[in-house]
């Protein structure tokens, strides 16, 4: 283990992380038809990513650390969203800002 790692457990099993800061970099298009947040599980920012229905966005996302990160999405009334098919995505940062982004859209449960 490297000076600037850390090792933790999980159900995941061990993990190493590196620490400083890092990046996950996306691009995403909301095609809900409904405004929903992209809530990030480490709570920041703490109230999502809001993203209206029909527009594309890219987010460049800053950790402390290269812990992965779960994304889920919500709308106001907390029903849940789907992730490129899934109701979860986990994303691990990259020490580069200009990482290659992790494209994905978000759909209602059932949409085609």
């Amino acid at each position: 283990m490297k000076a600037n790692e850390l090792e933790f457990h999980s159900l995941l099993g061990t993990v190493t992380t590196s620490m400083g800061e890092h990046f996950i970099n996306l691009n995403v298009i909301n095609k809900s038809g409904k405004t929903v947040a992209l809530m990030p599980d480490d709570n920041n920012p703490s109230s999502g990513y809001v993203l209206k229905p029909g527009y594309s966005t890219s987010i460049l996302k800053a950790t402390q650390g290269n812990k992965p990160v779960i994304f889920r999405a919500k709308d106001s009334n907390s029903n849940v969203f789907l992730i490129n098919g899934k109701t979860a995505i986990m994303l691990k940062p990259s020490p580069s800002k200009g990482s290659k982004p992790f494209s994905f859209e978000i759909k209602a449960k059932g949409q085609g």
